[in-house]
């Protein structure tokens, strides 16, 4: 249930309850597409632009979070998946990475203390992708932990067991079991995706990559 969004007469009560976020620039919800379950993120026209202005600079913005989506992509950053553009509706439809995946923001809020040694493991991650990006000369524009996804690794059991959206005590179980069965350190805890890269821009200058 999302009651935040009940109030819109423009959305069925099925795509209300499909809405994962919404903000002034536009929503992200789960959708399907040729029989897959997908993300789409769709972005409002703004009605105080002149028309014409708007639509260009909605292009320019959606064209560059693909091209930058899909550079890092090919430089072993993880993004999701971009499946397909739609210009005329605005909407771009992506890889939806499953009930299990968390916002890092989500994550680290959950934890008892930030002296878990979990926290070490996503530093590091974090740091890797960052050195990646910025060696492309690619700026996110917007790095925060609310754009980074922790697609926690879970053993098979357990994935049965949870088949949807954990908790963070749940993540944190299977982090201890995997170590315990000597796991690699960065597999233990899971994979991270950075995301939302409407803002994002090619820049080789220094002051840009500052975070």
């Amino acid at each position: 249930e999302n009651p935040g969004f009940k109030a819109n007469p423009m959305l069925s009560k099925i795509q209300q309850d499909q809405i994962v976020s919404q903000g002034a620039e536009g929503r992200i919800y789960l959708s399907d597409l040729w029989g897959h379950l997908c993300i789409v993120k769709e972005r409002f026209k703004k009605t105080y632009r002149v028309p014409e202005l708007d639509e260009k600079l909605t292009k320019q913005r959606m064209t560059q979070e693909v091209k930058s989506m899909q550079r890092l992509s090919k430089c072993g950053v993880q993004t999701p998946t971009v499946y397909l553009v739609d210009e005329y509706d605005r909407k771009i439809y992506m890889e939806y990475l499953g009930p299990t995946a968390v916002t890092l923001k989500d994550f680290l809020c959950g934890l008892n203390s930030l002296d878990h040694p979990s926290v070490e493991i996503i530093i590091t991650m974090i740091a890797k992708s960052l050195a990646k990006m910025h060696n492309n000369d690619i700026v996110h524009g917007d790095l925060t932990t609310s754009n980074m996804m922790l697609l926690p690794t879970l053993p098979m059991d357990f994935k049965l067991a949870n088949p949807h959206r954990i908790s963070v005590d749940e993540i944190l179980q299977a982090f201890t079991q995997n170590k315990s069965n000597s796991a690699l350190d960065s597999k233990c805890l899971g994979e991270l995706f950075l995301i939302d890269f409407g803002l994002s821009k090619v820049s080789s200058k220094v002051e840009d990559k500052g975070v």
